[in-house]
């Protein structure tokens, strides 16, 4: 099962169990980062949750950005102890050697919901799959193809997740190059392609904000080494879930970002044009962000997932 860890003072009553207890002045949190078990006593009846999923993995060589994981987040939940409730953490779209198109997130589950990993880009010829936010669409020699679209259960009030961005086709020639369509963020589809002189990968799309669970209050709950770059994501406001920025193999000189919330940047080649390449980035472990869509023989993972549960303390 997952960490076993409660940060208590002496005295303290015990609320609940399960995954790492971190506190502010009103609210108890209990956050998973890998697979556990929660334990409510009879001193908790109402919680709030966040379940994020794993970001899928950025595509290479032509390859768009992963999608970022679904996300679903509920509050005043009512409940019951002593129960035990069971919590999986969905993994990040795998990195995989040899292999073009991007790997998609794992779920994360918890209270009978499953928020679905964020669908794997498509590289060279294919399209971005579907997941809880949709991996960005890959291109070839004069096609383009679509991004994966969004199958975390839509909810305007608790469900999140978007649609990954396209490529265009008809470019290559004249407006020479390859490029990557955008992973889908929680808040906002990946961006499209925009081939041609001067044009660019798309962007991750940005993942969503939930101020009830700020970096500052968290971060002690987040394992080194990744937590100083994973509370600069994240920040005050509580970003999750974005999209991985597309590959730029064109004519254009820009990094294509990854969405705010834990996204990847796509890479950008040396064709010619631009002098400075750079390679993608992964998605930001913890975040559920999307991977960036990578060079020749580089595919970029996701982000793993997370689950926070929150309550007020007596």
């Amino acid at each position: 099962m997952g960490i076993m860890q409660m940060l208590m003072g002496a005295g303290e009553k015990i609320e609940a169990t399960g995954g790492i207890k971190v506190t502010s002045p009103t609210h108890a949190f209990h956050v998973f980062v890998e697979d556990g078990s929660f334990s409510p006593m009879d001193l908790v009846s109402s919680i709030d949750y966040i379940i994020i999923a794993g970001g899928g993995g950025g595509a290479n060589p032509i390859g768009g950005g992963g999608g970022g994981g679904g996300i679903i987040y509920k509050t005043s939940q009512p409940i019951s102890g002593p129960l035990t409730y069971t919590i999986e953490v969905g993994d990040a779209g795998p990195n995989t050697p040899g292999v073009n198109g991007g790997g998609s997130g794992g779920n994360s589950t918890g209270f009978s919901e499953t928020a679905n990993g964020g669908g794997g880009a498509g590289g060279y010829g294919a399209a971005g799959s579907n997941g809880g936010s949709g991996g960005g669409g890959g291109s070839n020699e004069g096609s383009g193809f679509a991004g994966g679209s969004s199958t975390n259960p839509p909810s305007i009030l608790s469900n999140y997740g978007n649609a990954g961005g396209s490529v265009p086709g008809g470019f290559y020639g004249p407006s020479r190059g390859y490029y990557g369509g955008g992973g889908g963020g929680a808040a906002q589809a990946g961006g499209n392609a925009s081939p041609g002189p001067g044009g660019n990968g798309g962007a991750g799309g940005n993942g969503k904000s939930f101020p009830v669970f700020p970096a500052p209050i968290i971060a002690p709950a987040i394992p080194a080494p990744v937590r100083t770059t994973w509370t600069s994501a994240v920040g005050p406001t509580g970003l999750f879930g974005g999209g991985g920025g597309g590959l730029n193999d064109g004519e254009g000189s820009n990094v294509p970002p990854g969405g705010l919330g834990g996204g990847g940047d796509g890479a950008i080649t040396s064709n010619g044009y631009n002098p400075a390449p750079q390679d993608a980035t992964a998605g930001i472990d913890y975040t559920g962000g999307g991977g960036g869509g990578g060079r020749t023989g580089q595919n970029q993972p996701g982000g793993k997932g997370l689950v926070i549960i929150r309550y007020a303390t007596p």
